[in-house]
């Protein structure tokens, strides 16, 4: 399967319009990349509608250093959302990360494009601009996107277990300081 360049992809910050689109993004690419990870029963549930009323409070009251990108397919209006990545203030304290991913959700098919490395470039640059040089994320241990954190230098700092939907995950936290 042939992948868009890097140029194929316009990334902005979000607004509150977004809302839908990326919760579009956040139910489908959950579906599609924890099967097998997380419950089918908590996949199968998951609520467009409801991700949609989250992140449209969330967008209409975000503060900085909070911010949220949504990414599209370059060439015009209409492409449908593909990625997104929200970040902000560390929720939690490790020593030299003042900043957090939240997250950050691609479309399978915009997996492999450079696409994933634009947004976590994206967000990097958002919080360094207010201050912050360290970041962290926490990803499912067993989520191929964690070979992806390893590979942009994301060094492993912490695990805890979580709960989704009734089953126990193990998390891994990885963190990058500049």
């Amino acid at each position: 399967m042939q992948h868009p360049q890097n140029s194929s992809f316009d990334i902005r910050q979000a607004a509150a319009a977004d809302a839908a689109a990326i919760a579009a993004v956040h139910v489908q690419s959950w579906r599609e990349s924890y099967q097998g990870i997380v419950p089918e029963s908590h996949l199968a549930g998951l609520e467009v509608v409801e991700r949609t009323q989250r992140w449209h409070g969330q967008l209409e009251t975000l503060e900085s250093p909070s911010a949220v990108f949504i990414a599209r397919p370059a060439g015009g209006a209409g492409g449908a959302a593909c990625g997104f990545i929200s970040c902000g203030a560390a929720r939690e304290r490790f020593e030299g990360y003042a900043g957090e991913v939240y997250a950050l959700y691609l479309l399978k098919s915009a997996q492999g494009t450079g696409l994933g490395r634009r947004l976590f470039d994206t967000a990097r640059q958002s919080l360094a601009g207010c201050g912050i040089n360290g970041l962290y994320l926490w990803v499912l241990t067993d989520n191929p996107a964690a070979g992806f954190y390893r590979h942009i230098g994301g060094r492993a700092l912490g695990r805890k277990m979580i709960d989704i939907g009734g089953k126990q995950l193990e998390e891994t936290a990885y963190g990058w300081e500049w």
